[in-house]
């Protein structure tokens, strides 16, 4: 369809403005309504209620679609969607005929290049060069959806790692904790029913070593839910303890190298860090056959970055194996939580390293 400046023209280009001739849905008006139209940021356009056809498109439909207005004036509304959204389509569309109130409605697009869009419709019914017509405004919500579908995902994460936890917190009470206090119940009745002082000594003596035990797992499972080590000397000492200990428990060399983090951290930042150097160790203790393990953490002005380096069996990162998988998926969206990114390398035989990196900015917010 061509512009003109006619009065006649006019008309026909005109918006929907007062009522129509029905009185049921407004007719258009003779005023040049070109650069209301063209003005609006978002895509508009105009269509045929009976045949779907465009009758007109602003600038910014063209734009955003990569459609000339040629090009969409020689289409349909079907040529926009997806083939298994058409159906959808025409039920809406003959629910709408007669009905001129505003609706807003979620939809697929899909623009010239081919990539499909999730858009948002506005829309009322108008009469347009004396046909039943459609005022349309989109606004292309693709992005909104995907960070709603993101922020589910990471809910979930977060509650299924919440219910991970009690679980296993709840074994360790148990299968531990539980056993050891019923060790201690039954060494008080030794010493309660000892005959002789020897033998409640020998008795106590034996107590002594199940209350000494009590009191590790105890600690163990605090420092479980929080590392102590990381609230009285920083994340660095930390980092520094824990490969200690992982030393002694696996016969494992381990390296840590830290710079820039003599201030603290954001808090967020440190545990998630920890947990990260934590379950990243765990993974090469239990599967990589590792004899040496390499930590470095680095701070910027703008992101802290963590990298554990492992010289062990290795795997193919395009189909890591099963025990491997869930290690890596939970340091991913722990990095995620945080507006992070989890980067690795390995090949079989030769190691595997991790690189994650944390922005400082996210989590000041």
């Amino acid at each position: 369809m061509s512009e003109h400046t006619s009065g006649t023209d006019a008309q026909r280009h005109g918006p929907p403005n007062g009522p129509g001739s029905s009185g049921i849905v407004p007719a258009v008006a003779a005023i040049d309504y070109r650069p209301l139209f063209d003005l609006n940021p978002h895509p508009m356009w105009i269509f045929d209620l009976r045949t779907l056809e465009f009758l007109d498109v602003n600038e910014a439909a063209s734009r955003h679609y990569g459609y000339s207005r040629h090009e969409f004036l020689e289409r349909t509304l079907r040529d926009i969607r997806p083939s298994e959204d058409v159906p959808r389509l025409a039920h809406r569309v003959s629910k709408i005929h007669d009905q001129p109130t505003t609706s807003a409605t979620l939809w697929r697009h899909r623009k010239k290049d081919g990539a499909l869009i999730d858009v948002e419709v506005t829309s009322f019914s108008v009469t347009f060069l004396s046909r039943p017509a459609r005022v349309v405004t989109v606004s292309d919500v693709t992005e909104r959806l995907r960070a709603e579908h993101t922020i589910r995902a990471l809910l979930h994460t977060v509650t299924r790692a919440q219910e991970e936890e009690r679980i296993r917190i709840a074994r360790e009470l148990h299968d531990d904790t539980a056993q050891s206090l019923s060790l201690l119940l039954l060494g008080l009745r030794k010493v309660a029913d000892a005959r002789t002082l020897d033998a409640a000594r020998v008795s106590a003596r034996e107590l002594r070593v199940h209350i000494a035990k009590a009191i590790g797992e105890v600690r163990r499972i605090a420092r479980g839910l929080r590392p102590a080590d990381l609230d009285a000397l920083g994340l660095a000492e930390a980092l520094r303890r824990l490969a200690l200990e992982l030393c002694a428990d696996h016969r494992v060399d381990v390296d840590v190298q830290v710079s820039g983090l003599d201030a603290p951290l954001p808090p967020a930042i440190e545990i998630a860090l920890y947990r990260i150097a934590q379950e990243a160790l765990s993974n090469v203790c239990k599967h990589a056959a590792a004899s040496t393990i390499s930590i470095v953490a680095q701070r910027n002005e703008s992101s802290v970055r963590l990298i554990v380096e492992d010289d062990g069996l290795g795997f193919a990162v395009d189909a890591p194996p099963k025990h491997q998988k869930l290690g890596l998926q939970g340091i991913r969206e722990r990095a995620m939580l945080l507006g992070g990114e989890l980067a690795i390398e390995s090949s079989l035989g030769k190691g595997t390293t991790l690189y994650v990196s944390l922005p400082l900015s996210e989590a000041r917010r």
